[in-house]
């Protein structure tokens, strides 16, 4: 696994993780958006793998501490609140 600074941004910081994708292992980067005015963080989660016919699943866990956050989830087509809508 591999992280670094982002691009130089305006609006705050920007970290990139990188990691997998030896063998048939699936590869997956995370781009971890801070911003100066806003009370938001963004993650972006992409991961790309090796075209299988068997069931797959994958688990996201996102270990952010907040009083009351309101979590939207970006599927095709809609955006959701999970648990919620």
């Amino acid at each position: 696994m591999r992280s670094r600074p982002g691009a130089n941004v305006p609006f705050g910081a920007l970290l990139l993780v990188e990691g997998g994708g030896e063998g048939d292992a699936p590869s997956f980067r995370a781009e971890i958006r801070l911003y100066d005015e806003l009370a938001r963080v963004d993650i972006l989660n992409v991961v790309t793998k090796p075209v299988s016919a068997r069931p797959e699943a994958i688990y996201q866990a996102s270990p952010l501490a907040a009083q009351a956050p309101t979590v939207y989830l970006d599927v095709p087509g809609t955006v959701l609140r999970p648990g919620l809508d």
